[in-house]
């Protein structure tokens, strides 16, 4: 797909035309070029515009150019092919071929304000870990302070890293720095603390930096930045926040398992009123509009690349199963773009999707697709329909 490599943006719509082979960091750029304009999207910059947007990475997609299994080509939209248009936004693998994306680009923000504090101190105590843990779960459940402008995450992993980092648009940098961080960080032990007000494209160049990568990346063939891990999601809800007991289920474990090759990072990824939790659960094929944290547990290799130590994946498995099995009620889902290889087809069904999403999805399954001509391992289809929940 590296040919379809077009970012251009209608002067008078302001509506980004994207080839499905571009990369995020490129896209960035380019927006930025053409009149300072943006989008919503993840933050590695090497991450593919196509697999990151149809997977429900990107809810600003207004058309797609989309190649079908019988091999002819249509423009799908909220009026063309609008049931095609809502599977391939969420479950796009299993449907077609984009080519091209067509996104609606907002103004880029004049400056951001970016922060970072190191919290690793706070691991000698595990009391401190889930009291400050509990109360950012309280600010995002119930304060002013933490409003849908504002993003953070928590990253730890068995070598005895804690940080928070994360970002705030629009947000006045007195008050941010004097009430809000504070607030986020009481309760928590934390070494330094640092807060940036940056430009847009300057602040993803930053974060991209600290990923070890350039903000521009090469496409296809000539992209060779490798990483060999294994990863599982946990996705919890905002009606069913994570209980002191699952909080201490997971830090016991992150602290028993020191020394051990695993990474977990624990983004807010919803929240109350949040651009994620504001459509409804049935606008677009990504159905996990209730989301509040996302956790993404890794277990990687010494060097990231092969072998790969079958050991890992039970190390892995274990930081999921310290939350569930301690918050049995938590209707815990999935994210679709961390692909968790060892579930089985049902399973990835159930925890992607949901029954109501899914059921759907197996119904234009056989309109568009009917000999499966897209397939993988956990493609819609491979499952039969699903009970209700």
């Amino acid at each position: 797909m590296e040919k379809f490599d077009l970012v251009e943006v209608d002067r008078s719509t302001f509506i980004a035309k994207i080839g499905a082979g571009q990369r995020l960091g490129n896209v960035a750029t380019h927006l930025y070029n053409q009149g300072q304009r943006a989008i919503p999207h993840g933050v590695c910059p090497g991450v593919g515009i196509a697999g990151h947007a149809l997977h429900g990475g990107l809810d600003t997609i207004v058309g797609l150019d989309v190649v079908l299994a019988n091999g002819t080509q249509v423009h799908t939209s909220s009026t063309s092919y609008p049931d095609l248009f809502w599977a391939m936004r969420g479950a796009g693998e299993s449907f077609g071929i984009a080519t091209y994306l067509y996104v609606q680009t907002q103004p880029a923000p004049p400056s951001t304000i970016f922060f970072t504090s190191n919290l690793s101190a706070s691991l000698t105590d595990i009391e401190t870990v889930i009291s400050g843990f509990e109360n950012v779960q309280n600010l995002i459940l119930t304060s002013p302070l933490i409003t849908p402008n504002m993003t953070f995450g928590f990253n730890t992993d068995g070598r005895g890293s804690f940080f928070i980092a994360g970002s705030c648009i629009g947000c006045n940098a007195v008050a941010f720095n004097n009430t809000v961080l504070p607030a986020i960080l009481s309760g928590f032990r934390y070494n330094t603390r640092i807060v940036q007000t940056i430009g847009w494209l300057e602040g993803l160049a930053a974060v991209a930096g600290q990923l070890g990568l350039p903000l521009q990346q090469p496409l296809g063939h000539e992209y060779n930045v490798k990483s060999t891990f294994y990863v599982k999601s946990l996705m919890t809800k905002n009606a069913h926040p994570l209980t002191t007991a699952a909080i201490r289920s997971f830090w016991s474990y992150v602290l028993a398992h020191q020394g051990e090759p695993f990474r977990s990072v624990i983004n807010l990824y919803g929240g109350p009123g949040s651009a994620l939790n504001i459509p409804s659960s049935n606008s677009t094929a990504f159905a996990r509009r209730d989301a509040m944290w996302v956790f993404e547990n890794f277990g990687d290799t010494t060097n990231g690349l092969p072998p790969f130590d079958p050991d890992t994946i039970a190390l892995v498995e274990g930081l999921n199963a310290a939350v569930e099995n301690a918050q049995p009620d938590g209707d815990f889902s999935a994210y679709l773009n961390y692909i968790d290889p060892q579930l089985d087809a049902t399973t990835a069904a159930r925890l992607y999707y949901g029954a109501d999403t899914y059921n759907r999805l197996l119904e234009l399954k056989r309109d568009f697709d009917p000999k499966f001509l897209f397939w993988n391992p956990q493609a819609v289809g491979n499952s039969l329909a699903l009970d209700e929940e």
